[in-house]
């Protein structure tokens, strides 16, 4: 238990260095890449507030953080937006995000690529894993990381209101979450342009988030489950120490 909130508490001390709506002073850069060792590349571009034509899109709280600790504790690379941004690095077919892609894998040779985003508790699970309908990776390199965790692998038929268990559920390209099949998606990029096998990873609000406070947006702080949280970084702290 001491473990797990030590890194609950690390998580939150990263997500406190995000300025989620500032945007970067002129001469400034709004993502960072955090360089390391080990041919992985966590990749968290909406992890500040984004806006995609022309409308405002908030931060997906708590993939920087997780981008970030992913790249100190497994000795991997992390590329996180670090301010507000005018594009969506996501999104639009080319971005400045996409281009620092592409470099960092001409001068590392990345060979796979974790794109982390965050979605809300409502679609009743906690896991979306997108593969593009195994376009840009094999279910089969990613899922069994999630199981082994505590996770359970479910279809999206089976996505039924359980308030209690929801969390643990982990769907494979769920209709709304393919990482890119219709959309151009850093998934997409780096698997059909660059070549470099590629996941997109949907989180739910309940496996990442250890503390949101109050807003404009959302009158009162919001706790994520700590056990859901530390099993996504069990999870993903495996999936990306099996490319050692």
């Amino acid at each position: 238990m001491k473990q797990n909130s030590q890194i609950l508490d690390r998580l939150s001390a990263i997500e406190e260095s995000f300025q989620y709506r500032a945007a970067a002073p002129d001469d400034g850069a709004w993502f960072e890449i955090v360089r390391g060792s080990l041919p992985v590349l966590v990749s968290a571009p909406h992890a500040c507030m984004h806006e995609r034509d022309g409308t405002a899109k908030m931060e997906e709280e708590y993939t920087g953080a997780l981008a970030c600790y992913l790249a100190d504790v497994c000795g991997c690379y992390a590329l996180v937006t670090r301010s507000r941004t005018f594009e969506d690095p996501n999104w639009q077919t080319d971005s400045l995000y996409k281009q620092a892609i592409k470099q960092l894998q001409l001068e590392t040779g990345i060979r796979f690529l974790i794109d982390l985003h965050g979605m809300t508790n409502r679609y009743h699970m906690g896991v979306a894993i997108g593969t593009i309908k195994g376009k840009s990776c094999g279910a089969a390199d990613v899922l069994p990381h999630f199981t082994e965790a505590g996770f359970q692998h479910v279809v999206t038929e089976d996505l039924t209101p359980d308030s209690e268990s929801a969390w643990r559920r982990a769907v494979v390209d769920h209709p709304k979450f393919t990482g890119g099949v219709m959309n151009h998606t850093v998934t997409r990029f780096s698997a059909l342009e660059l070549g470099v096998p590629s996941v997109q990873i949907e989180l739910s609000s309940e496996v990442r988030v250890v503390e949101s406070a109050a807003t404009d947006d959302w009158p009162r702080t919001y706790h994520g489950n700590p056990e859901a949280i530390t099993a996504t970084v069990a999870a993903l702290s495996s999936l990306v120490a099996s490319f050692a």
